[in-house]
């Protein structure tokens, strides 16, 4: 039983691979390697942001490693999801805004993946369009709007888990910067939007349009604050993102002297290419 927000959901599913198979996590690395399917599992999620409770992937932070350790399978996934946005009213303002922006990146990027299909599409809009209505009322504490944010970034997880991710989570990939991962898939959200608009259809520009007014209803900034990074973990963002599949899946494509752009663009203290 998986109870908590994306990180317990993923430690969950390291344990149900473990409970049938006997090596390390990280001889299992990488896609279909299981000897034996996982135990079965029951995701509760008390956040809506990861949508992890609806993924056949776990993503794992470990000490010293450049970049997460992934594994990922079919049936890797729970076998239940139970989605109740009850569980969301005690979130505090502050991890259920992170959590929420983690679930609009998986939806926008969705729409920008080179592996994009109608159907991620479909569900990527929805989830985004949704998303947007429902979070400046969930945290004015609307109940009704909770359940429709913990829906819709399950819906969010199933279309980037079909289509792939882009910049924003090759940018947030490193595991030595120590800021939550959905404060910075918040943060480089609109710069990654805007690099990419150009090669987007009109329903994706749609939405990438209304993300300005999003920040300004719930007072989120797209910047860092000057204190919260250092060069060197712009540095290690840049190296996560070099080396991530996600900058190749993309669908414009970026070189270093981009992603340097972008992380300036962010406030990250890193010079431009």
């Amino acid at each position: 039983l998986a109870v908590g927000g994306g990180s317990a959901m993923c430690a969950a599913k390291g344990v149900a691979i473990r409970l049938r198979n006997p090596a390390p996590l990280d001889a299992y690395e990488g896609s279909g390697r299981l000897p034996v399917a996982p135990a079965p599992s029951i995701a509760v999620p008390t956040t809506a942001g990861s949508g992890s409770e609806v993924s056949n992937v776990v993503v794992l932070h470990d000490p010293g490693r450049e970049r997460h350790l992934v594994i990922r399978g079919h049936g890797y996934e729970p076998r239940v999801a139970l989605l109740d946005g009850e569980l969301l009213r005690s979130l505090p303002a502050r991890p259920m805004v992170a959590a929420a922006l983690d679930a609009l990146s998986h939806a926008l990027e969705a729409l920008w993946a080179r592996r994009a299909t109608r159907f991620s599409d479909a569900l990527a809009l929805t989830a985004a369009s949704s998303i947007r209505s429902a979070l400046p009322r969930a945290l004015a504490g609307e109940v009704d709007a909770m359940q429709q944010l913990i829906e819709a970034s399950a819906m969010a997880n199933l279309a980037c888990g079909n289509s792939g991710l882009g910049l924003v989570h090759a940018l947030s990939s490193a595991p030595d910067v120590h800021l939550a991962h959905g404060y910075q898939n918040g943060v480089l959200l609109p710069h990654v939007a805007a690099f990419n608009r150009p090669r987007v259809g009109a329903a994706a520009a749609s939405e990438i349009d209304e993300l300005e007014a999003l920040y300004r209803e719930i007072g989120f900034r797209e910047s860092f604050a000057r204190e919260e990074l250092s060069a060197r973990d712009g540095e290690l963002m840049v190296a996560a993102a070099m080396s991530n599949p996600f900058r190749d899946n993309n669908l414009r494509a970026a070189g270093e002297a981009d992603l340097r752009d972008l992380l300036a663009g962010a406030g990250a203290p890193l010079p431009r290419g």
